[in-house]
């Protein structure tokens, strides 16, 4: 028998988990290849040819460009953290997990177009460093109030394993996804 805290608050906040972890694994399991795939297939960064006065190979465009999105989406993270942090006291959790799901939506709606124009990555990578910190921020904050101290540990064990079902399943899934239509459309199934 394992006992943990069992209130509204809480069965809410491992909802709100699982399903983000759900929609991330397996819409975004896959999101290096295709980030390499639109780095080899076009010329996203071109600038960087004239830049550095040299000719990338397709495979350095595609590496580059996973690299870009990923420097990119942690420089505007890192940026965010304490004005988002100071937004979510004003805002309140609520709303901090209302935007971090819309800037979700629209983060997989921009990869799902970047197959046609890979500028649509840029605002992806934005809103992505963006919705983070305010999920994050919400998330761990209510987890320290709900949970009471002396099962914490026991939440946590609960919340991974929730995790850890969704992360054997989310890439099959995703995976059998992208055979049947393509890679692109794993994001539509994320939002």
């Amino acid at each position: 028998y394992m006992y943990f805290d069992d209130n509204k608050n809480l069965r809410l906040l491992y909802g709100i988990r699982v399903v983000r972890d759900l929609a991330n694994k397996m819409a975004l399991f896959f999101l290096p290849i295709f980030l390499f795939n639109i780095g080899r297939e076009t010329n996203f960064l071109s600038f960087l040819d004239t830049l550095f006065n040299t000719s990338f190979s397709s495979f350095q465009r595609g590496m580059l460009t996973i690299s870009f999105y990923y420097i990119a989406y942690g420089i505007v993270g890192f940026l965010s953290s304490i004005p988002a942090g100071k937004t979510l006291g004003k805002i309140g959790y609520q709303r901090s997990f209302v935007l971090s799901f819309m800037s979700r939506a629209l983060v997989f709606l921009f990869l799902f177009l970047s197959k046609s124009n890979p500028i649509y990555l840029i605002p992806s990578m934005i809103l992505d460093g963006l919705g983070a910190q305010f999920f994050w921020g919400g998330y761990y904050s209510l987890l320290s109030r709900s949970a009471h101290k002396k099962n914490m540990g026991k939440d946590l064990g609960l919340i991974q394993f929730l995790l850890q079902v969704v992360a054997v399943i989310s890439p099959a899934i995703s995976g059998f996804i992208a055979y049947l239509v393509g890679l692109e459309y794993l994001f539509l199934v994320g939002m």
